[in-house]
């Protein structure tokens, strides 16, 4: 069993509790999902995660 304590962080700090999460390996930018380039500092490098 994993425990709550990430989940709990993530919906503390106002991001996803679970999901996909898309930013921007570059500058961080949180980015929606499907997007190409980072709308801050156009870098093509998005990163996708899977959140529990």
């Amino acid at each position: 069993m994993s425990s709550p304590i990430p989940r709990l962080f993530r919906a503390a700090l106002g991001g996803p509790a679970s999901g996909e999460f898309h930013e921007c390996r570059r500058c961080g930018t949180t980015v929606e999902g499907g997007a190409e380039r980072c709308p801050r500092c156009e870098s093509a490098e998005i990163a996708t995660y899977f959140l529990q």
